[in-house]
């Protein structure tokens, strides 16, 4: 992963190579509209007013932002459509 990143994206500092490691965290759409269905059905079949997404943001940017978004706009979606 770290000679891809130097050769073929031009990176040029990398702090500590030898001593860390490089993770990829996929997310996807169809994946977090699955979590958001299962979380509202636990909830409607749970008599619960509210469903709760917790994420690692902090870690993960990307993930969170996407999370985030989709969620609230399949949320509204998927209730609409129920």
């Amino acid at each position: 992963m770290i000679k891809f990143l130097r050769e073929e994206m031009g990176v040029k500092k990398i702090r500590f190579p030898e001593h860390c490691g490089i993770g990829i965290k996929p997310c996807s759409e169809e994946g977090t509209k699955r979590l958001v269905r299962a979380a509202i059905e636990y909830a409607i079949a749970n008599d619960r007013d509210s469903v709760t997404l917790v994420h690692k943001g902090n870690i993960m940017k990307l993930p969170k932002a996407r999370l985030k978004t989709g969620a609230t706009s399949w949320r509204v979606k998927s209730l609409a459509v129920n």
